[in-house]
């Protein structure tokens, strides 16, 4: 696959994990895939940060302690807070969710 056609498909691989649909109308876009209840922005690199990933790891979720593992990353500077999960993780808690 082509490396500048890869980020359709990882767009297209997401709103199916998601069970929505990959936005398609041309001009400015303000997320990549939606849902019934989600707007999901996808960015894909080469490798994420192996320091992102281990941490992500760190904290996945298990069957023993049925709790949600999140990573928050705080930028100190601009004061963003983000939190991130493993796309598996969020589609066992929420995928079942509907809202009108």
């Amino acid at each position: 696959m082509s490396k500048y056609k890869y980020w359709k498909y990882a767009e297209r691989q997401v709103a199916k994990k998601l069970d929505g649909r990959r936005i398609l109308e041309k001009g400015i876009r303000t997320h990549d895939v939606e849902t019934d209840w989600l707007k999901v922005e996808v960015k894909t690199r080469q490798a994420l940060p192996q320091w992102l990933t281990n941490a992500a790891l760190k904290i996945r979720t298990t069957e023993l302690d049925h709790k949600l593992g999140i990573l928050v990353l705080k930028g100190k500077a601009n004061r963003t807070e983000l939190v991130v999960l493993h796309l598996k993780d969020f589609k066992d808690w929420f995928g079942e969710v509907k809202h009108a």
